[in-house]
């Protein structure tokens, strides 16, 4: 029994409608229509009218059709809109994810010097303080009592004494709480008096009912559960074990983790929390996002002659020099062997002669296509695609007299695992893992024998361009016998009537990989 098989793994963490497929007719031609609508607002001066639909691309196409060509003229429009600041985002988000927006836009070093120069004309107002980080205190200044006092290393709970019987309430001070303070006030209030005072130490302080408790905020603290609180966070991005990874160590006596509801909830006092939560904002970000679209292609002995494919070829096409070079020798004839197929060209090049080449090889049945998947996966997230079978075998086990049959499977074929990073310059880094398996052979009572081949490289193209992965040799064997009836049964001589054939086949596998960085419509709100 054979079970042929394709397995895809990837992870998408963004809460909006999956990647739309470029092959997607009906989807292309949506894009293409409002795109056209907006370069016609735009050529007659219907700013906002361009504006609201080349937005409207970014939030419902999520995809990378024609995104540079919205982001470029979405920068015009804000640009003539005299929006300096959103038109210098949209072309370093150009910048950012295209490599070849030079090529593609002659104009757009020009448009930057005028964004520049708007910027300069007219200055952004800066952010106050305020906007950029909240203030820390949440105590209401209004009713309290004011402190006027110096202190010139005086014992710290003396000094907080003092400062509450002049100001006529109760305090509760942990034995925890000790050391030497150093401070001056003039009509302060009495909370910011105490965090002027307590902060320096890492020590804390809670109202309580009618008095206010000051305390140690470690965990082994007596006074902890008393000055501590309990906030439940719900993450956006990143996953819960993220979390305890890439937060600060201090926060990890504090912090408990929900992997199965990707949930982290901190027991801390109040100034701990609100600085937590500052932090996990930081790093609670959108990842980028990655489409990979894999080509699949099984070769017969015929169409790797046809294509030319010994992998050592180098050729010209509309004067743009085309190599494929080797990254590996094979150790083998049947060792695995991973190429790069590269182009000097972007798109224009021969990725895209060689994948039309293959559809015809295909459609004359010379080649075959194993799969065409597109994988959507995170900044770092590992994507994989498996296509081969799962052939079963039976095995006898057992003690003599007790023997039972038992079915075992074996799996075989190409796995390819690949891992995305964003690098800069529109540059995408590909963690490659391949691994290619097949039944060589027979063992010991019939058992198959498997062979396997891995190789593990990393590649760096830029947005959109193709590299390959060829010699990947699949290599099959079946005996096949032959006897005369009865004759050649014989014992000894029953040989001289029939023959044994041992057949071989070898296919050679082609895969072609194809990077897109996918633009989170979250970008769009501030262009």
């Amino acid at each position: 029994m054979v079970v042929v098989g394709l397995t895809l793994n990837s992870c998408a963490v963004f809460n909006r409608p999956s990647p739309l497929p470029m092959n997607d007719t009906r989807i292309r031609s949506r894009v293409d229509s409002l795109l056209h609508r907006a370069e016609l607002a735009f050529s007659v001066g219907w700013l906002d009218e361009s504006v609201a639909v080349l937005k409207t691309i970014g939030w419902q196409g999520y995809s990378y059709n024609r995104m540079d060509e919205t982001l470029y003229l979405l920068g015009r429009c804000r640009l003539d809109q005299a929006d300096y600041a959103r038109a210098e985002k949209c072309f370093a988000a150009l910048r950012k994810y295209y490599y070849w927006c030079n090529r593609d836009f002659p104009d757009l070093a020009k448009l930057e010097q005028r964004v520049r120069a708007g910027l300069a004309a007219n200055p952004p107002q800066p952010q106050t303080v305020e906007d950029v980080a909240p203030s820390d205190s949440v105590y209401d200044t209004a009713d309290q009592p004011t402190v006027s006092n110096m202190f010139f290393e005086s014992d710290l709970v003396q000094a907080l004494s003092e400062i509450a019987e002049g100001a006529g309430v109760a305090i509760a001070v942990d034995p925890m709480v000790q050391g030497y303070v150093t401070a001056e006030f003039d009509q302060t209030p009495l909370e910011q008096a105490f965090d002027q005072m307590l902060t320096p130490f890492g020590f804390v302080f809670k109202k309580m009912e009618g008095y206010y408790l000051i305390g140690d905020p470690s965990p082994s603290s007596s006074s902890f559960p008393l000055i501590a609180e309990t906030h439940r966070l719900e993450l956006k991005y990143l996953k819960a074990g993220q979390v305890q990874t890439l937060m600060p160590d201090h926060y990890q006596p504090y912090l408990n983790i929900d992997m199965e509801s990707n949930t982290a909830s901190i027991t801390a006092p109040p100034r701990i929390i609100r600085q937590f939560e500052r932090d996990l904002a930081l790093v609670d970000l959108p990842q980028e996002q990655f489409l990979i679209d894999v080509m699949v292609v099984e070769l017969s002995s015929d169409a790797q002659r046809e294509l030319g494919l010994d992998w050592d070829w180098s050729g010209v096409k509309d004067n743009t020099a085309l190599t494929v070079g080797k990254l590996g020798n094979s150790a083998s004839e049947s060792a695995l062997v991973a190429e790069l197929l590269r182009t000097a060209d972007h798109k224009w090049g021969f990725d895209f002669d060689l994948r039309t080449t293959l559809k015809a090889l295909i459609s004359s049945g010379k080649a075959k296509l194993k799969a065409n998947p597109r994988l959507t996966a995170q900044k770092g997230i590992e994507a994989s695609v498996y296509i081969g079978q799962e052939a079963y075998f039976s095995l006898v086990r057992g003690a003599t007299g007790y023997a039972y049959n038992s079915l075992e499977k074996i799996s075989t074929g190409v796995t390819l695992k690949l891992t995305p990073f964003m690098g800069p310059g529109s540059e995408i880094t590909t963690n490659i893992y391949v691994e290619v398996s097949d039944v060589s052979g027979s063992g010991l009572d019939n058992l198959p024998v498997t062979s396997l081949r891995t190789v593990r490289t990393r590649v760096s193209t830029v947005n959109g361009e193709t590299f390959g992965l060829g010699g990947l040799k699949l290599e099959t064997k079946h005996k096949t016998a032959q006897r005369i009836p009865l004759l050649g049964e014989l014992p000894l001589i029953g040989w001289l009537f029939g023959y044994t054939n041992n057949l071989s086949d070898q296919q050679e596998v082609v895969v072609l990989i194809t990077p897109y960085v996918l633009i989170n419509p979250i970008l769009f709100e501030d262009l």
